[in-house]
């Protein structure tokens, strides 16, 4: 991608000074001792995650993921089959997600992500 741009403009010292200024600003123009404290301090923080939220968060994924796949077949073969009451079940399996899954998995995956954010935020 550098490598691209480097290109499109033509000239490394500009690139090269963008990316030092993008660095700057964003605060990830870091030594090599400074990256790998925040790792560490990045790894003592989130440590202390719940077993109970992961399971919770790959449960929910999971029945999510096997809905999707459900859905999916019920469609393809409701439609290279022509069989009405596979679409039946794949519209079926689309309503159980809008209605019913996809607000408790965005619910459930922000708390596992967010909760370790947060959590670096307040220290």
């Amino acid at each position: 991608m550098l490598n691209f741009i480097k290109g499109l403009f033509g000239m490394d010292a500009v690139v090269n000074s963008a990316t030092k200024i993008i660095d700057k600003i964003a605060g990830t123009d870091w030594t090599a001792k400074e990256k790998a404290d925040w790792v560490l301090q990045y790894q003592q923080g989130t440590k202390h995650q719940s077993p109970a939220r992961r399971f919770i968060a790959i449960s929910v994924t999971l029945i999510w993921f096997f809905v999707m796949i459900g859905m999916i077949a019920g469609y393809l073969v409701g439609d290279f089959l022509e069989i009405p009451r596979a679409l039946i079940f794949a519209n079926d399996m689309k309503m159980v997600i809008k209605d019913q899954i996809s607000e408790p998995f965005n619910y459930v995956i922000m708390f596992y992500f967010a909760m370790g954010a947060i959590n670096s935020i307040k220290k």
